[in-house]
């Protein structure tokens, strides 16, 4: 009994201290570019409709999210309108909470574990400093698409039809829900659920068709464009994202367009490299029947990968790999040791880029993204994806002990 409530409070210490680190980071200035575009698409929209903001011209003067994350910001900004609240902070309540959901349930299933080491891998997972930074800090909506992402893989072997529809809802947050529906779907082709993936294909797709209808009856935009229109709109060969090109050209990577080269640009490399990497998550799906901690190792690694080899990644797309390498962690200590390195990279990446822009903390006050330490790091990404895909081959083909 006595073991018990020493547990208990441990957890709540643990619980306290992810609150309060996401509390000390909610009043800072954060990436005010971003919060403030945010703010404007909202306080457009509610006070001329969507149309004011998806337009024939939309998405080339920066629209480039789906409708529902503008839509929530119209509705925030008219609650709160005349009361005094500060706009940004309110603002940035609704992704701080989303991740907050979204810890606590990772930190529930770690808890339910029998793993000898969840008790620490639950300290790292809970506490989280790169994701609160991004949040809480920065101002983004990462934690809204993760959150969706995670209940519906949750839900994928008992309500596949509230998966569907929650997988759904993360594409209609950010088009990078691309990568998990991509797995969605081939969980139910390579494990040989032919009627399961006929039923929620037809469900997926007649839900965005309803959703593009009702946009269109209020819109005067594609409702496509933020799909269709993402490759390409930004020509860098990263945007400071500590990958591949970061790691070859360093901080020239953001004046190098990727559509730099003879035969094969720098984009079509990075697709072809992200394409190559890919085939171990076919033969990981393929070859035998997948658990919710091995789905979730699927996530992480074809999210590192998306993070890793494409060109025009911002530093911010690593935020669904750390959340599910946390839980894919409770499969082996050496995913742990991963998920412990990739949190540390992701926290000096996203620190980094928004200290050097947007200096708002009392120390290193000094452009961080130059020096050849940065390129280190990102090396340091890339040696990990290909020891993932190294990991994900041999587990394919391994033989089990009998």
């Amino acid at each position: 009994m006595e073991r018990k409530l020493y547990k208990i409070i441990f957890i709540c210490i643990l619980v306290a201290a992810s609150f309060g680190l996401r509390f000390y980071f909610l009043p800072k200035q954060g990436f005010s570019s971003d919060i403030g575009l945010f703010l404007y698409w909202g306080e457009r929209i509610a006070d001329e409709g969507l149309a004011a903001v998806y337009n024939k011209n939309a998405y080339y003067q920066g629209v480039d999210y789906p409708f529902l994350i503008p839509l929530a910001t119209s509705w925030l900004v008219k609650a709160v309108s005349g009361t005094g609240f500060d706009k940004a902070y309110i603002f940035k309540l609704i992704p701080t909470a989303g991740e907050i959901v979204l810890l606590l349930i990772s930190g529930f299933l770690i808890v339910r574990s029998k793993i000898k080491y969840k008790w620490l891998l639950l300290v790292f997972a809970l506490i989280q400093p790169p994701l609160a930074l991004v949040t809480s800090a920065w101002g983004q909506v990462d934690s809204l698409l993760s959150l969706s992402i995670l209940i519906s893989f949750l839900l994928i072997n008992k309500n596949s039809y509230l998966s569907t529809f929650f997988l759904f809802l993360g594409i209609l947050l950010k088009p990078q829900a691309l990568p998990a529906i991509a797995i969605f779907f081939l969980y139910f082709i390579l494990q040989k659920k032919y009627k399961e993936f006929a039923l929620q294909f037809i469900l997926f797709l007649g839900l965005f068709l309803i959703s593009a209808l009702i946009f269109r009856q209020f819109a005067d935009a594609s409702f496509l464009d933020p799909y269709i229109k993402s490759v390409g709109r930004y020509d860098n060969s990263s945007l400071n994202a500590f990958n591949l090109w970061w790691a070859v050209y360093g901080r020239g990577s953001w004046d190098i367009s990727d559509k730099f080269g003879d035969i094969i640009n720098l984009r079509q490399q990075g697709l072809i490299i992200f394409s190559i990497f890919f085939v171990p998550v076919l033969t990981y799906l393929g070859f035998k029947k997948r658990s919710f901690l091995e789905l979730c190792l699927v996530l992480a690694y074809t999210y590192l990968i998306f993070f890793v080899f494409p060109t025009e990644i911002h530093e911010r797309y690593l935020y669904p790999a750390v959340v599910f390498f946390a839980l894919s962690s409770l499969l082996n200590k050496r995913i742990f040791i991963i998920f412990l390195i990739i949190s540390a990279s992701y926290l000096v990446n996203v620190f980094s880029v928004l200290q050097t822009f947007y200096p708002q903390f009392g120390f290193l006050r000094f452009d961080l993204l130059e020096g050849g330490w940065t390129r280190v790091v990102a090396i340091a990404n890339v040696l990990i994806a290909f020891y993932l895909a190294m990991y994900l081959i041999y587990e394919s083909f391994k033989k089990v002990k009998t």
